[in-house]
């Protein structure tokens, strides 16, 4: 792999045969490994674009959160958070996600991720 980007493409695909294979837990210890939170934010937004993969989003959604809480950039926090809320919606997590909306620190991050929730809902 030349990049991390590379890298988390390489991951999701790996991530998505293993949850399709019934392997979770090791697609999530595999996800997991990304640890760059821009990376985790692209990784979970391709796996919650693949039905194979969605068993994942939820303990994905859990690591990265987790992750959230030790980052000092509130945009890459709340960059991370939207990211999150958008992949519980698309796996119909909907409580989850608004859990995450609520903690959106910024007003337009909070405004553009209840939009998607309010998407999916229709």
């Amino acid at each position: 792999m030349r990049s991390d980007y590379d890298r988390a493409l390489a991951i999701g695909d790996a991530v998505a045969a293993l949850s399709v294979g019934g392997h979770v837990d090791r697609a999530i210890d595999l996800a997991s490994r990304v640890t760059d939170l821009r990376a985790q934010s692209r990784l979970i937004d391709q796996l919650s674009r693949r039905s194979s993969a969605h068993a994942a989003v939820a303990p994905l959604a859990e690591h990265i959160l987790k992750a959230v809480a030790d980052h000092d950039e509130r945009f890459e926090r709340d960059r991370a958070r939207l990211a999150v809320a958008q992949a519980l919606a698309r796996v119909e997590a909907i409580q989850s996600a608004a859990q995450v909306i609520a903690d959106i620190e910024t007003d337009d991050d909070q405004a553009q991720a209840l939009a998607v929730l309010a998407r999916v809902l229709k």
